[in-house]
């Protein structure tokens, strides 16, 4: 289940980053947070980049409302998206959700 964090201006959750990979894509779920592939690498913050602009286009929504909230220099990434709630980002992912204590299954 993804963990996300439910904000006035949104939601947070977190990302597990894997950088020079093949392709850019969604591996799945780790230990509570979503799990990225992307074909950027670590140095100058190229992986970081790709990872929100990703998000952005698998969420449909503006890259000014994805930002990376923590983990700069680590593979373990706190990302917020502002102006969708936890439900929506589950939705447009395609993944099972979890708020706080209540699991949501996300059907489509």
């Amino acid at each position: 289940m993804l963990k996300v964090v439910p904000q006035s201006s949104g939601c947070f959750f977190e990302v597990q980053l894997s950088p020079r990979a093949r392709r850019t894509c969604i591996l799945g779920l780790h230990d509570g947070a979503l799990k990225v592939a992307v074909q950027a690498p670590p140095a100058d913050n190229a992986a970081n980049t790709a990872l929100l602009r990703f998000l952005s286009d698998q969420l449909g929504i503006p890259h000014s409302d994805v930002l990376l909230a923590g983990g700069h220099k680590s593979k373990r990434k706190r990302v917020q998206i502002l102006g969708l709630e936890p439900g929506a980002v589950a939705r447009k992912l395609n993944l099972p959700l979890q708020v706080g204590s209540v699991q949501v299954k996300n059907r489509l």
